[in-house]
Parts: C-alpha cells; structure tokens; sequence
C-alpha cells in the first residue's frame, strides 16, 4: 500500500528550481529533508538465497510524498541470523530511482552502497533506525523508526556537508559571520549545485559507455 512505500529523490531540474523560488519569495521554508517510507523483510532471490531488504519509496520532503512525488527505492543485504526483525545491525547495498530529464525512460537509477544501519529497541516496542551510507552525491546520515507488528520502516535523509574541497574550504571560512539559518541554506544550496555537476557527470559517463 501506499503507507509502505518510500520517496523518490527528486530530479535536481525544474523542480528543485521552483522550490528554490518559492524559499526565496517566502523566506521562511525550511530545507527540505528526503523522506524513505516503506518495509524491511526478509525476500528470497531468483536463486534461492535470501535477503534483507529494505524497500520502498522516496521523496525530496514528506510534504512531496504525501504529494505523490515520490520514486521508488531498494537496498538489500545479507540475511540475518535470527528470524525475527530486526538484527542489531545491517549492512546494504541498493539504488533509488531518481527523475531525469535525459534518461529514456525519465529517471535514473542511482546506486548506494556501505549503508549500514543499526536498530535499537525503544519502550513502545518500536525500534529505532539509526545509519550511514554513500552515493555519487555524498555521504548522508539516516534515522528513523521500523515497527516490528506490520514491518513498516520510515526513515530520513541527510546528506553530510562536504569539507575536502577547495570550495568547502572558503565556505568553512564564512561559518562564523552566517546564523544557523544562513548556514541551513548554504547547506542546501552547496548540495544542490553538487548534485548537479554528479547528474551532469554521470550522464556524459552514459552516453560515453552507449559510444562504446
């Protein structure tokens, strides 16, 4: 259903510019947090062997997928040990789908890797989600909650400020004249600029391997 679903990211085109206009007529929005919402299971593979999967889809911000703007997303790891969800720890690998102007079929997968996620039981029964992970935009920090009774697990996304750059450098330089809202924009904007110069490097890599 659409309660266990996760978001989709956002393409970094038309609709990351509107966004950008309506933040600066309003001046108010926050910045907005990725959202995953779906299951984490137990799956068998074609061949037999079987998986923790985390599944689901995704969205630039809770507002957008309860919009419906959302894309699908898949990480999957090793089985664990015990039957009952979840293990302490887990490792996963997987992609989201995110929406491309360029891509034939309008969106690009975007693979991720290293995310392990650590889940710690709470005193309502649920568990909390706590993990890190990589892709071609950075590394992001997640967190969240899984529910044990119907498997459900919802998580955000935030991706850790950049600093080995010569751009970063200059940026760190400016932290102590910005406020904490200077500094949240700057975040965002230096983000979105990054994941646009990946997109842009990534789709000139596609149409290289199609040469070939």
């Amino acid at each position: 259903g659409a309660a266990a679903e996760a978001e989709p990211m956002k393409e970094e085109g038309e609709d990351e510019d509107e966004d950008e206009d309506e933040d600066e007529d309003e001046g108010e929005k926050a910045p907005e947090i990725p959202v995953l919402r779906g299951t984490l299971a137990v799956k068998k593979s074609v061949s037999g062997t079987e998986h923790l999967v985390y599944s689901g889809k995704w969205a630039f911000s809770a507002e957008k997928f309860s919009a419906g703007e959302t894309s699908k997303f898949s990480l999957s790891g090793d089985a664990p040990d015990s039957k009952t969800l979840p293990p302490k720890s887990a490792e996963f690998r997987g992609h989201f789908m995110m929406k491309s102007e360029t891509a034939e079929d309008g969106k690009e997968k975007v693979k991720e890797k290293k995310v392990k996620i650590k889940f710690t039981k709470l005193e309502s029964g649920k568990y909390s989600a706590k993990g890190e992970g990589t892709n071609k935009f950075g590394e992001f920090d997640l967190a969240g909650t899984f529910n044990p009774e119907d498997g459900k697990m919802s998580c955000t996304k935030v991706y850790r400020k950049v600093e080995d750059s010569d751009e970063e450098d200059s940026e760190d330089g400016m932290d102590d004249e910005l406020d904490a809202d200077e500094l949240a924009d700057l975040q965002v904007a230096i983000i979105h600029v990054h994941i646009r110069t990946q997109i842009e490097r990534g789709r000139e890599r596609m149409r290289e391997n199609m040469r070939e």
